[in-house]
């Protein structure tokens, strides 16, 4: 995989261990900051500190109950789907070594028009053998309503979709992830692997400076961490942290590949909007029991728009829906999570301030609106309680139409500093494989898999 580097004679024997007193620094403790820090971990490097800026109030997307993952990607990107598939097959080996569960398997299911699902399928069989051994034809079920092609498949009879956009295809190994647990497994995996060399700190960082033999890191707090090596994974935060470090001799000046000085030029912040449907304990437990994550797609048209290439053609005129699930923190209830719908993208420069303020707000009521009738017209018999509730989340997008642009297709390092984005809003689920990666370009590699090494753990 291509990324973006400079001073590469300094990653000798980078396809190896590292040195045994090298250091790193990770900026950002979401599901993919938690992930690389385990994985460089895994690389030899002595001993990664993580800056946790949630635990001192910065804005999150990942902050959620339920993030799903399956094999087939929606876009019919390969990459994205051997992302899905290798972490997939790590969730088991990482609760284990973790003693917490984070996954919950449950299937997943892709509606919407043949050619879309046709593709979907095709990336998951071409993202490893034997995929497509798991994904099953089900069209006939989406249409036990007497419509032309139905059957006797009764799994889903709450389901209706439209008319044209009732071919489907069922994953049985898919399922959701609870980002936060995942969080945590990710460092307790760590320090059981590696004890007393992963330390997570509560902070705000404010500048990464390139200094003599490795990086200085300064918090909010005042405290100054050191390292030879220094991961930037803070989201929609990254371009923040950037600006406020490029005075310190064009930081990533050197990188080639890159526009100008910038290594994220091109990325930008979409505002997106998730609506919450709740449904009673009896109808979770009962009616909805077996529900599947759903990738619903019905109204696609023919072009990206501003968001530049098939994602945002894709997002624009489908949603994702998850089973219920219990949100403690909303009356311990059930609620069904949907997003979807087009960009909308912040000003390029969008500093923290602005950020914060649309993470803390309940997001668009008018994208609310349309989600929760959305799944009402899919779901008619489902008897949700009251009205939508919605929050407000973010995601990085390539606006040059890169859909591709995955975490470690849009790092860039002088050697020491790697800066990861365009997560392209599917980081959370597959945070394991593109941690690896990501690790990997950080110590001098260019992010495929080493010589005899699989997707697992």
């Amino acid at each position: 995989m291509a990324a973006a580097r400079a001073d590469s004679a300094t990653d000798e024997g980078a396809g190896g261990s590292r040195p045994s007193d090298e250091t790193a620094v990770v900026v950002g403790d979401g599901p993919l900051g938690a992930a690389t820090a385990r994985h460089l971990l895994k690389r030899g490097v002595k001993s990664v500190t993580v800056v946790d800026g949630r635990a001192v109030g910065l804005g999150s997307s990942h902050a959620d109950r339920a993030r799903l993952l399956r094999g087939a990607d929606a876009e019919g990107r390969t990459d994205w789907a051997r992302r899905n598939a290798q972490s997939l097959d790590a969730f088991a080996g990482i609760e284990a070594d973790a003693g917490l569960r984070f996954f919950t398997c449950c299937g997943a299911l892709m509606v919407g028009p043949k050619d879309f699902v046709t593709r979907a399928r095709e990336s998951a069989e071409a993202s490893r053998e034997g995929a497509g051994e798991s994904l099953e034809d089900v069209s006939s079920a989406m249409r036990n309503d007497g419509r032309e092609g139905g059957g006797d498949d009764d799994r889903w009879p709450y389901l209706s979709p439209a008319p044209g956009s009732d071919f489907a295809v069922y994953d049985s190994s898919a399922g959701y992830v609870d980002p936060l647990a995942m969080i945590e497994a990710f460092h307790a995996a760590a320090e059981a692997q590696h004890p007393g060399r992963l330390r997570v700190v509560p902070g705000e960082a404010t500048r990464v400076r390139a200094e003599s033999g490795g990086v200085e890191v300064s918090l909010a707090s005042g405290e100054v961490l050191h390292a030879e090596r220094c991961v930037i994974a803070g989201g929609a935060l990254s371009r923040a942290l950037l600006a406020a470090s490029a005075d310190d001799g064009g930081l990533f000046g050197a990188l080639e590949g890159t526009t100008g000085s910038d290594p994220l030029a091109g990325v930008r912040v979409s505002r997106r909007t998730v609506a919450l449907l709740q449904v009673d304990d009896a109808v979770a437990e009962g009616m909805l029991k077996d529900m599947p994550t759903i990738k619903y797609a019905f109204a696609l048209g023919g072009g990206g728009g501003d968001s530049g290439g098939e994602q945002g053609r894709v997002e624009s005129g489908s949603v994702y829906i998850l089973p219920p699930v219990r949100y403690p923190e909303r009356e311990n209830a059930y609620y069904i999570k949907l997003g979807g719908g087009p960009n909308d993208f912040m000003a390029e420069d969008v500093g923290r301030a602005e950020i914060d303020e649309w993470l803390a707000s309940e997001g668009d009521p008018n994208s609310a609106a349309w989600l929760e009738s959305v799944l009402r017209a899919l779901m008619p018999s489902v008897p949700f309680v009251g009205a939508a509730r919605s929050m407000a989340c973010v995601t990085t997008v390539d606006a040059q139409g890169g859909i591709g642009a995955a975490a470690a297709e849009r790092a860039g390092a002088t050697g020491r500093v790697t800066v990861v984005g365009a997560c392209m809003g599917k980081a959370a689920g597959p945070a394991d494989a593109l941690g690896r990666e990501v690790a990997d370009i950080a110590l001098g590699g260019t992010g495929e898999p080493r010589q005899g090494e699989s997707g697992r753990g």
